[in-house]
């Protein structure tokens, strides 16, 4: 059975991947067939040149053109949601966001909040040029939601904003401006900095909001609408609660049944006539979208004439490996099993370590941070966290220096801690 929830991904002009089931599906060159690739329990994802998929355990990155598997990072626990910025990824819980480099999935920072249900507003701000390369984070508390603006490279909170509970939301680059539509049927226009610009009462509930020439297209219980950025509404479609709507394709689906929506008058245009339809999928691509019928067979949907084509299944792309992306020779990687304010709670961790016969450190700089390392290539340190059993951010940096010259034994394997480099000994 396809999971209910589908994720829809843009990828490029030639090519495009959606998830679903556990597999990552991707739609041919020459839109013909779908190959697939399954992929373990996804959490979320993002999408730029790489396609970057957040399990349980795992953050997985993944070329998008060649679904070719490019590198992993091991995560200590689990995480809920995924946002992707020009050089980093930011991984949400409910109480922290972790900062990752993108080019070789590294630990850079953290930003500990008070606990809650945090929610990126936005998931990609690659092209958004936000000032001081800012992120937003939102939690809801009751009838307000609490909006956390964070510099993406320092991990600082920069702005605290509390608003009216946002049920939809936008931020046009155009405009650079944020558009909050709230439960008391208002829309709330914020700037760049989330500071506060008007408010306008709407009258209705807004659920989802899609970008339109002229505004925006908006959507609600029973209803399609289109609204300028100044909050007027200028067209209006009832849509009965039993549809399920796609406001980037301007479709719907309604007793089985594709209707495709114009753009410009929001009135139906065209109609399917096979009543035989369960799921549609965005695929960025102005003439056509993906289409799952009640057998769970995959089509191609041309636009407007709604003509269907077979989109049979190809055997899974090989699980290929790309090349690791090289590092500079004075940069090794670390393990980082702990960061404390205190250098007793550090050190006492440390020694715990030691005893172990695991060849920690304490480096101190904003905190108290335990570390295990250095390696020179990522793979050994992967290795390492499984086979001594403990958990940690791989962290990729200048080197620590010692003067240490120690060996100890993993797993029955010899290993030799020395000039702050861990290599594995030659039986």
């Amino acid at each position: 059975m396809l999971s209910t929830l589908i994720y829809s991904l843009i990828i490029s002009c030639n090519s495009s991947i959606f998830i679903g089931d556990s597999t990552i599906y991707q739609l041919d060159r020459l839109k013909t067939a779908l190959y697939s690739r399954p992929i373990n329990t996804p959490i979320d994802y993002v999408v730029d040149d790489y396609l970057y998929v957040l399990t349980r355990r795992q953050l997985i990155k993944i070329n998008a053109n060649t679904l070719k598997f490019a590198d992993h990072l091991p995560l200590p626990y689990q995480f809920s949601y995924l946002l992707i910025t020009p050089l980093y990824l930011g991984l949400v819980t409910s109480n922290e966001i972790v900062l990752v480099e993108r080019k070789n999935l590294s630990y850079t920072a953290s930003v500990g909040m008070e606990a809650g249900d945090y929610k990126p507003l936005i998931k990609d701000y690659v092209s958004l040029n936000l000032p001081g390369n800012r992120i937003i984070i939102c939690r809801d508390r009751g009838n307000k939601s609490i909006l956390l603006s964070i510099d993406a490279q320092t991990g600082e909170i920069k702005r605290k904003t509390t608003v009216n509970r946002i049920t939809a939301s936008y931020y046009s680059k155009t405009e650079k401006n944020f558009y909050f539509f709230d439960i008391s049927k208002h829309l709330q226009i914020y700037d760049q900095d989330l500071r506060k610009k008007t408010s306008k009462n709407t009258g209705i509930v807004v659920s989802k909001t899609s970008p339109d020439p002229s505004g925006l297209i908006i959507e609600g219980n029973e209803y399609l609408s289109l609204m300028n950025y100044d909050g007027k509404i200028f067209d209006y479609q009832p849509v009965p609660s039993s549809s399920k709507t796609n406001i980037n394709i301007m479709a719907l689906i309604h007793d089985k049944r594709i209707i495709l929506i114009d753009a410009l008058t929001i009135r139906p245009m065209n109609i399917s006539f096979n009543a035989c339809w369960r799921d549609i999928i965005y695929i960025n691509d102005p003439d056509f979208f993906i289409a799952i019928d009640t057998l769970q067979m995959f089509y191609l949907i041309s636009i407007p004439t709604l003509e269907t084509r077979p989109l049979p299944l190809k055997k899974p792309v090989p699980y290929i490996s790309e090349p690791p992306v090289a590092v500079e020779p004075a940069v090794l990687w670390y393990i980082q099993v702990g960061a404390f304010a205190s250098r007793d709670n550090a050190e006492r961790l440390q020694q715990s370590l030691q005893q172990r016969d695991l060849p920690a450190m304490v480096e101190e700089n904003d905190m108290f941070r335990v570390k295990i390392g250095g390696f020179t290539d990522k793979e050994t340190a992967r290795y390492f966290i499984e086979a001594a059993n403990t958990t940690g951010w791989l962290v990729l940096q200048p080197k620590i220096k010692s003067t240490e010259n120690i060996g100890f034994s993993l797993n029955s394997e010899n290993y030799r801690f020395n000039d702050g480099i861990i290599t594995k000994e030659q039986p």
